[in-house]
């Protein structure tokens, strides 16, 4: 029996279409750090 799915929050960071832009250095940044913080 198939459910009708919510509307998306606004407010909700995956839901929204607002982009995500991310500046990270990776010179001075390992990979782990920014998934870890993410």
């Amino acid at each position: 029996m198939p459910a009708k799915p919510f509307e998306p929050n606004k407010s909700c960071y995956v839901c929204s279409e607002t982009p995500l832009l991310l500046d990270v250095n990776t010179k001075a940044t390992k990979l782990r750090e920014v998934i870890d913080k993410i």
